[in-house]
């Protein structure tokens, strides 16, 4: 086990830290109705991310200190710069979604094409969809984690204003207008979060740590806005934990899937002890 943690160390505290504050930016997304909005700009930071890397792929980057920046760089700017000229036109809750969805289906139909003409590509596209953790190297890992916590650390710095803002926009919803700069801010630091997690994780692992947290929280009816964003985290932490070294005793499993496992058997057990708890009472 020591050797174990001696050479996964920077895997495991970048995937942990990633697992823990993501959950906390979902939770808003979600209370403001955005959802959908989240899934499509994953799609859209993807694309971004596989352009960066036929760039470097072309131009064999490799060697280059634009190899891990290029990418983050290219998802940061088409999905920000996307979402910003969304606020251009008017969306009525009856079309969000579908727009959101049908976004979704284009960005994707685009990175399919590229991938048809550049099949050398097809390794880092299954990567960025399913990642797994284990493959990460140390300065991949490092990387990562400085991305995520900085998003992490705006976060904590900035906690209290955020749910202000999020209990507004929930009742009010957004206005049809450019964003504010605090909205534009919050918004580009958890699109931040977003691409780094979907270029080394994954798909997969980014968007089940920003939804299904709070998603299944929402379910539980949880006093208190700030419990609520405690246990995200806390669901976000153990399931990574967890997956992570269960994926590592049975090698047989995906450390990514196995983390999103967790993450919707964690809360769903803890409500089953606790409801049968209070039922033997």
């Amino acid at each position: 086990m020591k050797e174990f943690l001696q050479f996964y160390w920077p895997n495991i505290l970048a995937t942990v830290t990633a697992a823990t504050i993501l959950p906390n930016f979902g939770a808003h997304w979600i209370a403001r109705n955005e959802g959908a909005k989240a899934v499509m700009l994953s799609q859209v930071a993807g694309f971004g991310v596989l352009i960066g890397l036929l760039v470097k792929l072309l131009f064999s980057l490799e060697e280059s200190s634009l190899w891990l920046t290029l990418p983050t760089a290219l998802g940061i700017l088409l999905s920000f710069g996307g979402s910003w000229l969304l606020q251009l036109f008017p969306q009525t809750d009856s079309i969000k979604t579908a727009l959101f969805l049908s976004i979704f289906f284009f960005f994707w139909s685009l990175s399919q094409a590229i991938l048809g003409l550049f099949p050398g590509l097809e390794a880092h596209h299954s990567s960025l969809y399913f990642g797994d953790v284990v493959t990460l190297s140390k300065s991949e890992s490092l990387y990562f984690f400085t991305g995520t916590l900085v998003s992490g650390t705006y976060y904590l710095w900035n906690h209290r204003k955020l749910v202000e803002r999020t209990f507004e926009l929930s009742i009010l919803g957004y206005p049809l207008k450019i964003l504010s700069r605090k909205d534009g801010i919050f918004l580009f630091v958890a699109l931040l979060g977003l691409v780094f997690s979907i270029q080394f994780l994954g798909v997969l692992f980014t968007l089940s740590c920003f939804l299904i947290p709070s998603t299944l929280i929402g379910f539980f009816r949880v006093s208190g806005i700030k419990l609520h964003f405690l246990l995200a985290s806390f669901i976000g932490f153990f399931a990574a934990i967890a997956g992570f070294f269960w994926s590592m005793v049975d090698p047989r499993l995906l450390t990514t899937p196995t983390i999103v496992i967790f993450l919707v058997g964690l809360p769903l057990g803890g409500k089953m002890l606790f409801t049968a708890i209070y039922r033997c009472k």
